[in-house]
């Protein structure tokens, strides 16, 4: 009967802890302003990183024992 109760009340826990997350995203989440996502475009426009041409190796630099398997 102990684990039965333990898990009741854990589901019970994990219920009202999600309730609490859902209703704090209703009043603090809002969706971004026009001029918010302008700045984000601008951001994102204007970064070397994201414009620049990158290669990517056929083999994995950082891990040695990496082998994909290839489909063709």
């Amino acid at each position: 009967m102990k684990m039965k109760d333990k898990l009741l009340e854990d589901k019970q826990l994990e219920f009202e802890l999600e309730l609490a997350y859902k209703e704090w995203l209703r009043y603090n989440y809002s969706q971004p302003s026009e001029s918010e996502i302008d700045k984000m475009e601008d951001d994102y426009i204007k970064q070397q990183y994201y414009r620049g041409n990158r290669i990517i190796s056929d083999k994995s630099l950082n891990n040695a024992n990496y082998n994909p398997i290839y489909t063709a």
